[in-house]
């Protein structure tokens, strides 16, 4: 019998932190090889919404980043790079978990190669969107124009975010906790990406002080603060 978990390759540690993150006390099931990873997910609902999260998070923000174009560099492009990362192209994280609830052991990359193949052409036309739009910018502030525009944020639906401190893996959506994928070697940048992909109506500093002052010109910019 199959155990029911998700399974890495080996060289997927971010993915396997995140992972563990959100299972918390309840990651008790862990199996290492040489070539592998596994982690055991019981639940059907709880395995299909992670490997979402890999797949939509992680292997779409590597398309993402090799793909468009650097106009502006450090926060200001995690913060454009955030936004296209928002946008649901062809109903992806549908797809991803109807796809993930047929398997009980999933393997996030083989289920983005062979069940999901489209999404790297999705992934790939909305890049193409970013770079057609920032090709036209005449400086920063259109570039954050742009950037509010694809965010599309509505303050009637759309939640706060808490900062509880720059290295925190958590940011805090209305009254949620959420883990931050570690998408980028630079704690600020994910946190700044964890908090704009939730297209929130607001972004709370709970101790600006402490924040790099680039980051927090970037929220100003965005007027989210």
């Amino acid at each position: 019998m199959i155990s029911k978990g998700i399974l890495l390759n080996a060289e997927e540690l971010k993915e396997a932190e995140y992972l563990l993150r959100r299972l918390g006390e309840n990651a008790t099931d862990v199996a290492e090889g040489k070539d592998y990873r596994w982690i055991g997910v019981a639940d059907d609902g709880l395995r299909a919404e992670l490997v979402t999260e890999i797949i939509t998070g992680f292997y779409k923000f590597r398309a993402l980043e090799q793909a468009v174009r650097v106009r502006y560099e450090g926060y200001h492009h995690a913060a454009f790079l955030a936004a296209l990362l928002s946008f649901d192209g062809e109903d992806e994280r549908r797809s991803v978990r109807r796809a993930a609830k047929r398997f009980d052991c999933v393997s996030p990359r083989s289920l983005c190669a062979f069940c999901l193949p489209e999404f790297e052409g999705v992934w790939q036309e909305i890049a193409a969107l970013g770079n057609r739009l920032t090709s036209r910018c005449a400086g920063l502030a259109e570039h954050y124009e742009i950037i509010s525009f694809l965010l599309g944020i509505s303050g009637n639906r759309a939640p706060k975010v808490r900062l509880s401190t720059p290295d925190s893996k958590t940011i805090v959506v209305g009254s949620h906790p959420y883990p931050v994928a570690d998408l980028t070697d630079d704690t600020g940048k994910n946190l700044l990406i964890a908090a704009l992909t939730k297209r929130p109506s607001g972004i709370v500093l709970s101790d600006p002080s402490r924040f790099d002052p680039a980051l927090i010109d970037v929220i100003e910019r965005l007027g989210e603060s």
